[in-house]
Parts: structure tokens; sequence; C-alpha cells
């Protein structure tokens, strides 16, 4: 059987709080929830997909984590607390988080001016690494589903208790995918000391 690599990660940490933004008295535009569903539900199901058709093959270690089971949340924008909402799902793991700039406007998310006018400035945003496993990405799965359907649904009681923070996520998420290459090297700090720029590293010691 083919040994899939394993990726080691230090204690799970939170990054320095982003700084907030500044649009010279506008704000950010994100898509509806609608808008959102069209995006991202094919990323979940077929997400939640190969994690179904590969738990068999998919192997863990004591001392590692395989990239199969490693999701990025992509924001633009950060979530306070992202971590604890994350514990509320067994199976779910937090990892960590970094801080994204520079990261450029589309038809989806942009910034706009005072008076509600688009302007093509860069954005500012967060990637959120979690562990997950089969039971944890459809939960995650049927919590999406719920948002598209109720983006208020309740988070004070019964079984989505404590969750909420879930449902900003959602609505700011641009991206979510597995852990990839493109990672790799940011989080092995590569872009920090190729270009003076500041992450939260989450240090690889094996590839």
């Amino acid at each position: 059987m083919t040994q899939r690599p394993l990726l080691f990660f230090p204690v799970a940490e939170v990054a320095n709080r982003t700084k907030k933004q500044s649009f010279g008295g506008g704000s950010v535009q994100y898509p509806s929830t609608e808008r959102q569903g069209e995006r991202l539900s094919p990323k979940f199901e077929i997400l939640s997909n190969v994690l179904n058709d590969q738990r068999a093959t998919i192997q863990q270690s004591t001392v590692g984590i395989n990239a199969e089971q490693v999701l990025v949340f992509e924001t633009i924008g950060s979530v306070e607390d992202f971590a604890k909402a994350v514990s509320k799902i067994v199976g779910l793991e937090w990892l960590g988080e970094f801080e994204r700039e520079g990261i450029i406007p589309d038809d989806d998310f942009y910034s706009l001016n005072k008076d509600g006018e688009r302007e093509d400035k860069s954005l500012i945003g967060r990637l959120y690494l979690v562990f997950t496993n089969t039971t944890a990405m459809n939960q995650l799965l049927s919590l999406w589903r719920l948002w598209n359907e109720a983006p208020n649904f309740n988070c004070r009681s019964g079984e989505n208790r404590g969750k909420a923070q879930f449902k900003q996520v959602f609505k700011l998420l641009k991206d979510i995918r597995k852990w990839d290459i493109q990672d790799r090297f940011e989080e092995s700090n590569i872009l920090f000391y190729a270009f003076g720029r500041k992450t939260y590293r989450l240090p690889l010691i094996e590839l």
C-alpha cells in the first residue's frame, strides 16, 4: 500500500488578531447566502465524498496528520473564537490560523468606498487549518446545508449550540479545500524569508 505523506504540526495556537482593514469609511461587499451556496456547495460535497471514498485507505499516525484530512477555510476578514466552534464538532481538530494579505478582489468579494462604490483595493483574509475525519466532515456538510436554508439558525440551544461562529465563517468563506502545495510553501515560512512577509507559521517537519 502506498504510504501517504504525513504532516507535522506544533501545539495548536491562534495567530495574533488581524488589524481591521481600513477602507476610508467604506466596507467590504460579501456574496449573498444564495451565491455562497452556488459557489461552494459543490466543493463541500466533493470534499465529503472524497473523505468517504478514502476512509479505508487514509492512514493516521500518532506523530503526524495526513494531508488528506486537513481542511483549509479561506475567509475574507477574520472570525473570532472559531477554534471554540470547531471544538463543538466531534472529529474536528483545530490546527491553527494565519493571516493573508494582498488578496485580489473579485466579483464576489471587494471593497466599497464611503459612497458605496466599488474599489479595487486588495483585501485581508485568514486561513484556518482544521483536521477532520469522515464523520466530522459529514456534520460540517450538514451544518453548511442548514446555513444555506436558514442563515440565522439557532445556535443557543440544541445540537448546534456553540456553533455560531460557523455562520460567520460561511458568510466570509472565499474557499474551502484540502491543504495543498501552496500552503506547504506558506506554512513552512518560505514566503516570509523570501519576501519579508509576516505570516503565522505551522512548521513542516516532513513532507
